[in-house]
């Protein structure tokens, strides 16, 4: 769950577990503590744990009849202020802690670099962490320590590199379904527009270039929306 809401969430547990569907959730964003028990009794990962507070709550809310709640601490690997995540330093700190709560089971790290398109920078950021990876496996040889979240859509090929062991790809996944919103919303402003077979045809086929485009380069969603709007598809049916 990224940017889902909690609601939203609540709704989506329902449906698969009415459906008897299995599938393995990850909590990935900034947890209050107010919201933990939430994450506590449905969540298997806990992606971005920062605070020794919101891991003793999440400790204490693990149901016993669950598997221990995996955890990443997140490291704030690119020190920028609007980004959460601890300092490096402090890293071997909250290990430990987390090490001695039961219910909880510190498989690794996460991390969310600066965003850029020069590949030396990426690669430099995701070697800090690859780097701090190596050394929480040798402080705690007993945990199982066999999980690095870094990468995204646009750098995931460097993370890859220098040693990622999971990468979120959302973008690369969903970008068709926000092109679709995106052209569909224009549609609702534009009441003329002539809708028949040959759009939805011409939608399908502005998909598949764009998709192919995500999966063999590092632009940004917003460069590929943007792209999709100066198509010449999408500009036969005067959606702008």
């Amino acid at each position: 769950m990224g940017r889902t809401t909690f609601k939203k969430v609540s709704i989506k547990f329902s449906i698969f577990e009415a459906q008897n569907i299995q599938l393995e959730w990850h909590f990935i964003g900034p947890l209050q503590s107010n919201k933990t028990r939430l994450v506590a009794e449905h969540f298997d990962w806990m992606q971005t744990l920062e605070r020794a507070k919101i891991a003793d709550r999440l400790n204490e809310q693990r149901p016993a009849n669950k598997a221990p709640l995996n955890v990443l601490i997140q490291i704030n690997i690119s020190d920028e202020a609007s980004k959460s995540g601890i300092q490096p330093s402090e890293m071997i700190e909250l290990a430990k802690h987390i090490e001695n709560l039961p219910h909880l089971r510190l498989r690794g790290l996460m991390a969310i670099p600066a965003p850029t398109d020069n590949i030396a920078e990426q690669e430099a950021a995701f070697s800090q962490m690859e780097q701090l990876f190596e050394q929480l496996k040798i402080a705690f040889p007993h945990q199982q320590i066999d999980t690095l979240s870094m990468g995204m859509t646009d750098d995931m090929q460097s993370a890859i590199k220098c040693g990622s062991t999971m990468v979120r790809i959302g973008t690369a996944i969903f970008l068709g379904r926000e092109i679709i919103r995106k052209i569909m919303n224009r549609i609702e402003n534009k009441r003329a527009v002539n809708i028949d077979r040959s759009f939805y045809l011409d939608l399908i086929k502005l998909l598949r270039s764009f998709q192919r485009n995500v999966q063999s380069s590092h632009l940004s969603n917003e460069v590929y929306l943007q792209r999709a709007h100066n198509h010449d598809r999408y500009d036969k049916y005067d959606l702008r």
